[in-house]
């Protein structure tokens, strides 16, 4: 259990292991990205512990709250020096407009039509795929957001079974964070955009796909 402090340290050994190698694939620019997404990891340390206490506790009676919610980092993409030969890293990035997006998405988590937020993230998902060595933050958090949302029906009605309360406010504040980040990451996005347009694989490689959460 502790999924998320496990993720996030994970997550944080695999940047910093793989912050030298992209310094000297890019003459030391990648190494402010590097420290600053390090950086940004530690303090969301500070309050995992919250979310996973809460998330051990419906675990030991069934429900796999704050663990169905993530994707193991053993299944990020082993580091390589430049981009699948299917990918054009040379291609300019082109900027979206992410606003509408989160305006949809607020108004649909207070809705609460969790179906509707998976169906708008697709969508998304869908129009990044032009982009696919760009915008690899933005479209990490849409994928995780999305996958919060999917899971909302999904303990729901486990907890039905089980007859304990759900934790739909507390997937709710999970949404409401990743909703809050989306524009910091696609400024993290724009600015590291030159670096991957010169070949270099940084972030692209370094988290793991996100996908609907499948039964077993």
């Amino acid at each position: 259990m502790q999924n998320l402090t496990r993720h996030i340290k994970e997550a944080i050994e695999l940047n910093t292991s793989r912050m030298p190698r992209y310094a000297e694939l890019s003459n030391g620019d990648s190494l402010p990205f590097s420290r600053k997404l390090i950086r940004l990891e530690k303090l969301t340390l500070l309050g995992t512990w919250w979310l996973d206490r809460i998330g051990d506790k419906y675990q030991l009676q069934g429900v796999s709250f704050m663990e169905s919610e993530f994707i193991e980092m053993s299944l990020t993409p082993s580091f390589s020096e430049t981009y699948p030969t299917t990918i054009d890293s040379t291609q300019a990035l082109q900027p979206i407009e992410i606003k509408q997006f989160s305006k949809e998405i607020k108004e649909l988590i207070r809705k609460r039509d969790y179906k509707k937020i998976v169906s708008i993230c697709n969508d998304e998902l869908e129009k990044l795929k032009l982009q696919p060595h760009l915008f690899c933050m933005l479209r990490h958090l849409i994928e995780s957001l999305r996958r919060v949302a999917q899971m909302i029906p999904i303990h729901q009605q486990k907890c039905i079974q089980l007859n304990i309360t759900s934790p739909e406010k507390y997937s709710i504040l999970l949404l409401k964070v990743h909703l809050y980040s989306l524009g910091q990451a696609k400024d993290f996005d724009e600015k590291i955009a030159p670096i991957q347009n010169r070949g270099i694989p940084i972030i692209y490689q370094d988290v793991p796909h996100i996908g609907l959460w499948e039964s077993v």
